[in-house]
């Protein structure tokens, strides 16, 4: 088992809090949805990058990547596709849910996670959306391509190579995004090779262990605090369709907000046991809460919302009761995982 970096794994339990609360912001007041959206992707392929272990064989390497991502994703997105296949058999007949398993089956197939549904290409050569997809499980594919493409560029001996490599990857991933809609986030993936490449060169030069209360740290800080204020406010980050409002300052700016979390993670959370351990748990834990979270987002989070309906429940309450429940279920779900692993 490999050693755990704390301010690491908090930072991670931070991300993921704020993949839960994106859909409240969505529902609440969507132009704050940039609150959360300008870094908790990057943050988390940031991460990822540090945490990529590249002395493998690519086999080897392959192999553990697809068992922790790939398997995790085709789960997730089967249990997804029979419950929504139910809800769509009860509410409408056995037909309409014959079509929504249909729908399901090519959306887990195609892999996409763009806001618009999956598509296919007409006669026409025009792209239509189907009004199905698999959503937020777009960020398991796109680290599985990300990984690869990592790990193939790390093993260019020259460092410009490399980096003039991971340019042209994501690049392509970017600027194709805007004319063309390719299958299994693959374009998603390209654009994470870039946050990915940066994690894994700043476990290389090992900047997590420079990470003192100085000058610098402090200065980072404050950048960091602006740009997450003035990007929350004036730009729109949305990753999974590979949308940045303003190009590589976007780019930029979630590179300067992720480390400034992780800095903050290192240099104030540690020094609170109590507060590092909850993030801590939620960051170890991550994968395991994005999958229940997304299972839930679409059928736990329906049922709360009728309940409130019922009882004639305000909005915030019911946003409120909605994230309790949430909470006491990826708790829950995360116990009863581990004890199977266990097992």
């Amino acid at each position: 088992m490999r050693n755990r970096i704390a301010s690491l794994d908090t930072a991670k339990g931070i991300a993921i809090l704020a993949v839960i609360l994106g859909p409240y912001f969505q529902e609440f007041s969507p132009d704050k949805m940039n609150i959360v959206y300008c870094f908790h992707m990057p943050l988390f392929f940031l991460i990822s990058g540090y945490c990529l272990s590249i002395n493998k064989t690519f086999k080897d390497f392959a192999k553990s990547k697809i068992h922790r991502l790939l398997i995790p994703y085709a789960v997730t997105a089967v249990i997804w596709g029979c419950l929504q296949t139910l809800k769509s058999f009860i509410k409408n007949g056995a037909l309409d849910g014959v079509k929504q398993a249909i729908k399901c089956i090519y959306a887990i197939l195609y892999g996409g996670g763009q806001g618009q549904g999956s598509f296919y290409l007409t006669k026409s050569l025009e792209w239509k959306a189907i009004g199905c997809e698999v959503g937020m499980l777009w960020f398991l594919l796109a680290l599985l391509w990300g990984s690869l493409f990592v790990y193939g560029i790390a093993k260019f001996k020259s460092r410009t190579v490399q980096c003039m490599v991971v340019i042209v990857i994501a690049m392509f991933g970017y600027l194709s995004a805007q004319y063309i809609v390719l299958p299994f986030s693959i374009q998603q993936g390209m654009l994470a090779t870039s946050y990915l490449y940066i994690g894994l060169t700043a476990k290389q030069y090992g900047l997590t262990d420079k990470i003192k209360l100085n000058f610098i740290n402090c200065s980072l800080c404050l950048i960091g605090f602006v740009s997450w204020i003035l990007m929350s406010k004036f730009s729109l980050l949305e990753m999974y369709c590979n949308s940045y409002k303003y190009g590589i300052l976007d780019w930029l700016t979630s590179i300067v907000i992720s480390c400034f979390i992780i800095v903050i993670c290192q240099l104030i959370l540690s020094k609170n046991n109590t507060i590092q351990a909850v993030f801590s748990w939620l960051g170890k834990n991550s994968l395991i809460i994005l999958c229940f979270h997304y299972i839930d987002a679409r059928i736990f989070g329906f049922i709360v919302h009728r309940f409130a309906s019922i009882f004639d429940l305000n909005f915030l309450l019911n946003m409120v009761i909605v994230f309790i429940g949430s909470c006491l279920l990826y708790v829950l779900g995360v116990c009863g995982m581990n004890v199977v692993k266990k097992c």
